[in-house]
């Protein structure tokens, strides 16, 4: 409701006070122009919407007084005027006029006569304000000591001020934390001009952090050797790939790298030592060693290798590894050889357990791959259980699976190790169902990785 247009009531009923105490009466000369000029404010000030509210306000008042008037209790003026002061007011302010303005009738003695009569007045009454209602909220009521909430306070009356305990703020909002853990109470009073509020209050379970969690323990590492002849040739390529768990940095000895991955080349014919040892916050593990056996001139494949046009050799030990066939010169893994991955069985491993070897894509599109697994060296021949004459197991798929047993003797369904004995997974791009080779000519390979999961 606009100020002016309650400014205009009260100049109303002020004027209309005088001049029913002057001249008993209160004329249409005042009450139906101000009607008029309420309406006319409304409408230029606030537009149709402002127009019709104007228009019930002063209905409504009107409606309060007709009961009087009909029943002879109180004057038309009376009416016009209540119905000029709801015009100023407007709908729904109209309506509360016997709290806003009260327009009663009272008896006044006239000072040159001895009759009394009532007269209509106006007298403007200040709205009664009422203390706020308060509810309080967290952003979080089982924060962790340290962190930060934020308590609201959600009040009715329009507060002017607040007042809070175990939190400090003059507003509805405070910030508080915690440096112990459990639960506490927090409470706010909010006041106005009508009072104070009853004391809203809000219990928050501070807990303590979670312990840290453990250090990493100290790295253990394996040590894989991948070349193109099981016993490579001067000069030529050997990747050493490290396998540890939670490294952080690696220390290379007779090899130069920062990484997981180290690249060599052998001077001169003879074995040559290899190591890494990788660190972590919780310290340095045992170097992981390999030794390399160089030759001057290329040897003879081994097993069965020399059908293949090439092969890439792969040595893990008794290590449970991922292998990768990360050799970057031709013909690595090509299209038409093979991969030969060469393992011993742990002299510990017992009739109880079980090892799984997996052959799956690595940086290249899915390939469908063979996979045998036998004492021999590119054994591809049909399956013999007992291994002289065939690998003992096989899979294929873009993701080929082998699992054995320890112990003799294998069966059709089961390849059964020997503890401590040497085998090879040996893997291929080939279909056997089609015959025919998965891997296209060109780019000529399809690099592949190996889990070797072995039964400790």
């Amino acid at each position: 409701m606009n100020s002016w247009m309650t400014g205009g009531a009260v100049v109303l009923c002020g004027i209309a006070t005088w001049w029913d105490l002057r001249y008993r009466r209160i004329p249409n000369l005042l009450t139906l122009p101000a009607l008029g000029l309420a309406l006319c404010l409304h409408g230029a000030t606030e537009a149709g919407p402002g127009l019709l509210l104007s228009a019930g306000g002063a209905l409504a008042a009107g409606a309060l007084l007709l009961p009087g008037y009909v029943m002879r209790f109180t004057g038309a003026g009376d009416v016009k005027l209540l119905m000029a002061v709801g015009a100023f007011l407007s709908f729904p302010q109209a309506l509360m006029a016997g709290r806003s303005f009260s327009l009663r009738r009272q008896d006044i003695t006239s000072t040159s006569s001895r009759y009394r009569r009532q007269v209509a007045m106006c007298a403007p009454i200040v709205p009664i304000a009422t203390p706020p209602v308060c509810t309080l909220s967290t952003s979080n009521s089982t924060p962790t000591i340290g962190t930060s909430i934020l308590l609201t306070a959600n009040c009715s009356g329009a507060p002017t001020s607040f007042s809070w305990i175990g939190c400090t703020s003059l507003t509805a909002n405070c910030t508080t934390t915690s440096s112990s853990a459990g639960t506490f109470s927090y409470s706010v009073v909010a006041g106005n001009s009508g009072g104070m509020s009853a004391p809203a209050s809000i219990q928050v379970t501070w807990s303590a952090p979670p312990p840290p969690p453990p250090p990493d323990p100290v790295p253990v590492c394996s040590l894989i050797v991948t070349a193109q002849n099981q016993t490579p040739i001067v000069n030529s390529l050997v990747v050493l790939e490290s396998s540890c768990s939670v490294p952080t940095a690696y220390i290379w000895n007779n090899c130069v790298s920062t990484t997981n991955i180290c690249k060599v080349r052998g001077s001169f014919a003879g074995v040559q030592t290899y190591s890494v040892a990788a660190s972590n916050a919780t310290g340095t593990s045992a170097p992981a060693v390999a030794n390399v056996n160089w030759v001057a001139s290329s040897p003879t494949p081994p097993g069965l290798c020399g059908q293949f046009p090439s092969a890439l050799y792969t040595e893990v030990g008794t290590s449970t590894v991922t292998a990768h066939t990360l050799y970057n010169e031709d013909p690595a893994f090509a299209w038409n050889g093979a991969w030969v991955v060469r393992f011993t069985v742990p002299p510990t491993a017992n009739s109880s357990q079980t090892g799984v070897l997996t052959v799956a894509e690595y940086g290249s599109p899915a390939t469908y791959r063979e996979i045998t697994l036998s004492p021999t060296a590119c054994d591809f021949r049909p399956n013999d259980v007992t291994g002289s004459n065939g690998p003992l197991a096989r899979a294929n798929s873009n993701q080929a699976t082998i699992t054995f047993g320890i112990g003799a003797p294998s069966t059709a369904t089961l390849a059964r190790l020997t503890p401590g004995a040497t085998y090879y997974l040996n893997v291929r791009n080939f279909y056997p169902d089609g015959n025919y080779i998965t891997c296209p000519a060109v780019p000529g390979r399809c690099d592949a990785s190996a889990r070797m999961d072995l039964p400790r």
